[in-house]
């Protein structure tokens, strides 16, 4: 399986980029491809010009300063997002690629005032992250807002059978080390066995 690894953490020596590592080794083990998607690295622009929002509903025209993000994103059969969750969701750089990305064509078409779904090669969609916050703050105050996103969101413009999986770690600030080892364990065990 081909599967696009979209990395947001701007610190190399984060326990996120620990995570994006054990990732990437989990599912190097499993056989799969790995398009790892370094969005600090490459130097990913979050902001979106103006032309493209102007030409926002115009397929082809929309896409056409990022298309190689679109094309890395219409080669993959799996997508798992990997970022540290500040203020409730994702770095600034990871909601700009989905803005600049998730575009009328490439994640959906309108036909007859419905979105149907353009991203029929995507079916699995992951999310790794972590949680300053502990557990039950973050789900039954603050509601997961970023969760809720890629389950509901993001998952109604890929295949209909689309799995989606979740794999937070919270109180990361107050986490020892043998929590942040065991956690790192857990994340490579789960991506050997990504199908």
């Amino acid at each position: 399986m081909k599967v696009l690894v979209v990395y947001a953490h701007p610190n190399p020596e984060s326990f996120v980029s620990a995570l994006h590592r054990a990732v990437l080794a989990g599912l190097s083990r499993a056989g799969h491809v790995a398009d790892d998607l370094d969005l600090y690295a490459e130097g990913f622009d979050p902001v979106m010009p103006l032309q493209q929002r102007q030409s926002f509903y115009k397929p082809g025209d929309n896409g056409s300063s990022v298309q190689a993000y679109v094309d890395r994103l219409r080669a993959a059969e799996g997508v798992v997002f990997v970022y540290p969750t500040w203020w409730q969701g994702g770095p600034a750089i990871l909601k700009g690629f989905l803005d600049r990305t998730l575009l009328p064509g490439v994640a959906f078409a309108m036909q007859q005032g419905k979105m149907v779904p353009r991203l029929l090669n995507v079916r699995r969609i992951d999310a790794v992250t972590t949680y300053g916050s502990p557990w039950w703050l973050s789900n039954l105050y603050l509601a997961q807002a970023d969760r809720s996103f890629l389950a509901r969101g993001m998952r109604r413009f890929c295949h209909p059978k689309a799995k989606v999986g979740w794999h937070g770690f919270w109180s990361v600030n107050a986490s020892t080390p043998e929590d942040r080892q065991a956690h790192l364990q857990r994340i490579e065990s789960a991506f050997s066995a990504y199908r």
